[in-house]
């Protein structure tokens, strides 16, 4: 994305959002608490059973698979319009992957004979999930997995921006990370499992904008990160990832959240800003 001095900001339309984490049991149970800035009453996990998934094909599923998926279909399941699942295009983004098929594959290989789980290998390319997504929705177009570390929600969000602006066409992002298996807790800040997920249109004037946001993104650099005011929405944000998108969930589900502001991208950060339709 290029938005140098004088340039225009880019301009695109939530039309829906999907959330799974601790006590976040799906985007209509969860913008309450964000619309409110407070934490949920429980920190416990929802169960997860995606949709569209053969018997076969779900015994393969890990808990991060299991969470993309189960947030990219929250997402679907809020649009006030339909999208055809089939025609969306993807962006999925982790910072660490599944660390824990990465944590019984290095402990395999430790081991006489090195008894590596052929489903674990299959499960350990980058782009598993997105390949269960696609199969899941018969979906053949285009899909881009992404890892940027501490950067991973606002590189995946920059990616889809841009995708929606050159295409006109939507894109679902999905933005997930599971909480580290104990082997790498003192090496990775990743406390939780959470995964959040964005329909995004084009903001082209063929769209239908009735129960969508329209966003102005723009580069900053300097930029200092929007941080929740709830400690445990704070803390949640800190210990994973993908939670770094707490904020821009905040102002979706609170109208009185005009902006927000992300580190990370290509030039120290990034600005989100509501626009009126009017």
């Amino acid at each position: 994305m290029s938005n140098q001095p004088g340039q225009e900001p880019l301009r695109v339309r939530i039309a829906s959002v999907g959330l799974v984490g601790p006590g976040l049991h799906g985007w209509q149970n969860s913008r309450k608490y964000l619309h409110q800035g407070v934490s949920p009453e429980s920190r416990e996990m929802p169960l997860l059973v995606p949709e569209g998934i053969s018997p076969r094909e779900r015994r393969r599923l890990t808990e991060t698979i299991k969470l993309a998926l189960v947030a990219g279909q929250d997402a679907l399941l809020n649009l006030s319009v339909p999208v055809a699942i089939e025609q969306l295009s993807t962006v999925f983004a982790s910072a660490n992957g599944d660390l824990f098929v990465a944590d019984k594959i290095l402990s395999a290989l430790a081991l006489p004979g090195k008894p590596v789980s052929p489903t674990h290998f299959h499960n350990s390319v980058h782009n598993a999930p997105a390949g269960y997504w696609h199969l899941a929705s018969h979906s053949m177009h285009a899909s881009t997995s992404i890892a940027a570390d501490e950067n991973s929600f606002v590189s995946g969000l920059l990616e889809a921006v841009s995708q929606v602006v050159a295409t006109a066409e939507p894109c679902l992002l999905v933005v997930c990370d599971s909480r580290a298996p104990e082997n790498y807790r003192n090496q990775l800040n990743c406390n939780d499992s959470l995964a959040l997920a964005l329909v995004l249109q084009a903001d082209d004037g063929h769209c239908i904008k009735a129960d969508t946001e329209l966003l102005e993104i723009r580069q900053l650099n300097p930029a200092i990160a929007t941080v929740m005011d709830d400690a445990v929405l704070e803390t949640m944000r800190q210990g994973n990832p993908a939670a770094k998108g707490l904020p821009l969930l905040h102002l979706l589900a609170d109208p009185g959240v005009k902006s927000v502001i992300f580190e990370g991208g290509l030039a120290g950060g990034i600005e989100l800003k509501r626009v009126s339709d009017e």
